[in-house]
Order: structure tokens, then sequence, then C-alpha cells
């Protein structure tokens, strides 16, 4: 059961896109989006009715219904408690409101009212209680239905109030079903908060001509696209999209991620004796996790680390901290990494949407600020760094997606060996550029030759689902992934703390 009873659906919209090719990366898109901060089931249906029937049957309290094609958009914030992703922001909006349907409200006229069908928040207790009434029905004939009073705002109807009137229509668009059951009620139909659809980008409402212009930039045409260059067949929702993945792919190569994303939940509660101390240490070279990994291990001199990373010059940024930083000021010594590499040959992966050319001292900080409160405080930091420095490293260029081989020869066969992969098979690199089906399988290789090289090894991570990967050795971990046998509609969840991306 997803948070508070709530589960995704994903309306199949794929037959009426043209091109079935175009509609599956759509698919896999949407799925794969919404992913950054949704876990559970998804239910998939080819009508909004068919998916809250599925719902119904399996018990859940509410249904935020996806058509294929709409992209929840998220951004790294920093600050681990602050619940600014989009789920949190759902959740927040189902406890403050009473409702039984909440969407984006659309029609007038002679079609009357209904809900773009692209984003549908459904309350599913009310729902059956409703007796489940068909969401996409459209009428015949005119009949009488309950005249609404509509609340409009920036030219969008965000409410829906009684009248007490009615009047004699032939509704034709889908939820309007649910809309006249809600006013004959004397209930209010009010759409979701603008910080709540504003975060759901549409691929596919800029009609064929977008679709086509859009299919243009899959894959590798993503590096052709310019977003100042104008795009007059595309929507704005679209660009945005595209900006933004092209942004990404484009630099992720040479990419460095100077603080973790992730939180630390997965490797900062005590494990007792397991893997204690760490023999090795086989990480991304991606923040300070790898050390909070060590840290709560243990480790000592006889322990090594090994840096792999599909970035270049992420290994390059991490040799040069282990060579020369001394552990105090990270602040000023990030500005030394900046100009010892500069900006655009390397991409700094920023938090809160900041570019390189917006970061002022006080970002830097705060984020330093952060981390010294994880680690109890800077002395504490300071006497792990010191004796962390003199470990014995070692860096490997590699992509453990498509050509894992260099990581997996140096792999030994020894215990209290750990590694951390972090999200490397769910990347936006990666869930542009290959196919759900693809990711798996990359995934699943990984996997099956780790627990065939060191059995015992404990695995931290993320799968090509996005699910938490965590406290458990990758032997283990990969008989029983085998037998849950799930999919990206259901993820394979064996994890001791499930964090965010």
């Amino acid at each position: 059961m997803g948070r508070a009873g709530l589960v995704f659906g994903l309306l199949d919209t794929i037959p009426s896109m043209g091109d079935p090719a175009v509609g599956a990366r759509y698919r896999d898109l949407t799925i794969s989006w919404m992913r950054y901060g949704y876990r559970d089931a998804i239910i998939e249906g080819r009508t909004v009715t068919e998916i809250l029937r599925k719902a119904m049957e399996r018990q859940y309290k509410y249904c935020l219904v996806l058509a294929c094609g709409s992209i929840v958009s998220e951004h790294w914030d920093p600050d681990e408690a602050s619940n600014g992703d989009f789920l949190s922001a759902i959740l927040r909006w189902i406890a403050d409101n009473d409702f039984l349907v909440a969407g984006r409200i659309v029609g007038g006229g002679d079609a009357w009212f209904g809900f773009d069908d692209r984003c549908l928040l459904v309350n599913v207790v009310r729902y059956r209680r409703l007796r489940a009434p068909r969401v996409e029905h459209p009428l015949e004939s005119p009949i009488k239905l309950p005249k609404p009073v509509s609340t409009v705002r920036d030219n969008h109807i965000v409410a829906l109030r009684p009248s007490g009137v009615h009047e004699c229509v032939r509704a034709r668009l889908p939820g309007w079903p649910i809309i006249a059951a809600c006013l004959e009620e004397g209930h209010s139909v009010d759409g979701l908060a603008p910080n709540v659809l504003d975060r759901i980008l549409s691929l596919v409402e800029a009609g064929h001509a977008g679709t086509e212009c859009f299919a243009s930039y899959l894959g590798q045409g993503i590096d052709r696209f310019r977003r100042a260059a104008g795009h007059n067949d595309l929507s704005e929702d679209q660009v945005r999209f595209l900006d933004l993945v092209a942004l990404q792919t484009a630099n992720a190569r040479k990419g460095v991620f100077l603080w973790n994303i992730e939180s630390y939940a997965d490797v900062a509660t005590s494990l007792g004796d397991l893997n204690r101390p760490v023999s090795t240490l086989y990480s991304v070279a991606a923040g300070f996790k790898p050390n909070m990994i060590l840290n709560m291990h243990g480790f000592d001199g006889r322990t090594r680390v090994v840096f792999f990373d599909y970035s270049p010059n992420a290994l390059a940024v991490r040799k040069c901290m282990v060579e020369e930083w001394d552990g105090y000021d990270f602040p000023r010594f990030v500005q030394y990494l900046f100009r010892r590499f500069p900006y655009p040959e390397t991409y700094y992966h920023l938090w809160g949407d900041l570019s390189h050319s917006e970061l002022e001292e006080h970002h830097l900080s705060e984020a330093w600020d952060r981390e010294l409160k994880r680690w109890g405080g800077a002395q504490s930091f300071r006497s792990h760094w010191t004796a962390y420095r003199d470990l014995a490293h070692d860096y490997i260029p590699a992509d453990i997606l498509t050509e894992p081989s260099s990581v997996l020869e140096a792999i030994r066969s020894e215990p209290r060996a750990v590694i951390w992969w972090s999200n490397a098979f769910f990347t936006m690199f990666s869930n542009w550029f290959f196919g759900l089906d693809e990711r798996r399988g990359f995934y699943e290789f990984w996997i099956e030759r780790l627990a065939a090289i060191n059995p015992e090894i404990l695995v931290y991570g993320s799968d090509y689902n996005n699910a938490s990967v965590n406290c458990i050795q990758a032997a283990d971990y990969w008989i029983r992934y085998r037998e849950f046998d799930g999919d990206e509609l259901n993820p394979c969840k064996l994890h001791r703390t499930e964090i965010r991306m």
C-alpha cells in the first residue's frame, strides 16, 4: 500500500498517438519521471474507469491518474526535511481537502464540464460509495444536470459550486458523471492547487505536429535541441522538458556532485558488526556519502577505496580532494576546485535549480553547514577525513550500465566489502537514452555478476525503478529479487530504509 493509501495510475493513451514507437517512449518517460518521488505500485489501464476499478479491488484510498506523456517535474532540495517533492505536495493537498475528485477542470458551454484526464486525483472510497460511475461516458442526447457556478482564475476554472439550478445539456467530457454527482449532493468540485498542477508537464498537448517534432529529439536527437532557437511546433511544456533533459544529458559525462542528492538515512544507522571494518569500499565518486558509509561501518589502515564513475571529471575532482584538501573550510576549497576544474569543461550539479553563474558564497556556506550537522560538527568530520586520506585509493572510469566489466574485474572476492552505486541505473541520462526494458537488462546483469564475484558484498544504491537497495548482501538480494519477479509497475522493494533521491 502506498503512502496514505495513495496509488498512482497510468492511463494508456498510446493508441491515440499515431506512432506506437513514440507512444511507447512517452510511456517509459512518464513512468520514469513518476519514479523520482513515487516508489510504490502503478496501476495501468486503457481508461480511467478501469484504473479506478482496480484501485477499488486493491483497497486503495486515493488514486492519482496520469496519462502517458504526462511528466512529473521535480527538483533537488538539499533540505531532506523540506518535503518539497511532488508526492509530498499531493499528500498535503489530500490531507487539507475534503473531495471526491480533483484535477484540471475543463469545458463549459455545450460540452458541459469535465476533467483533463492527463491528471486526475480521485477519492476512491467516496467513488465506491457513488457506485463507481463510468468516468468516460459521452451522452448522445441532452439530459438535465445541475448547473454549476464556475470560479475562474488566470483563465482556468479552479472550482465549480452548486447553484441549485438545473440545465439540459449533452455532456461529453471525461469525468462529467462524477462532477454531476458531487453537485447533486451539494458539494463543490475543486481543481488541484497550482503548486501541484504546475509540476505536471504534458508532452502531448501540442497535437500531431508537436508530437512529431518532439519525437525528432528522442534519444541522440536531444543533442540538436537548442531552446533559444525557437520551436513553433512544440508546446511550452515540451520545450521546458527538453530544455531540462538537454542540459543534463549534455553535461552528465563531465558532471561533478560536490554534495549528494540522496539522503544518508540508509547508511546513518549502526549495523553492528556487519561488514565491519570495511575491507574495500567500491563507490561512485559523488559527495560525502562514501565517507559516511566508511564512518558507519568502520575502517582501518588496510581498507581500500575504489571509485568508479562515468564522469572522468568526477574522478579527477575526488582525487584532488583526497590529495590536497585538509578537511577544513570546504567552501574555500570548492572555490579552488572551480578554478582548477573550470565550468563549462566541468559541470557542477547544484541544488535548488541553481546554475553555476548563480552560485554565491552563502550558498556554499549553508550547504557545508548542513553537511557538518550530519557529522556532528567540524571536528568530527575533520578527524574522519584525516584518517580517510591515508587509505589506498583507486579510480576507474566506467559506465556500469553499458560497460561494467572494468569495475567488475576490480572487485575482489573478500569478506566485509561494501559497494554503493547510488542511482547509476536511474539517472536523467539513462532514463532518456535507454528504455525501461534496456535499463532492467543492464541492472540485472550487474547484480547477477556482482553476486557471483562476491556473494557477501554489502550493497547500497537504487535499481532501474529507483527503488532503494540497502543493508543486504549481493547473493541474498539477487535470490530475493528473482523470487519477487517485479517490473516497472511493481517495484522490488528489498531494503531496510527507503530514501528520497
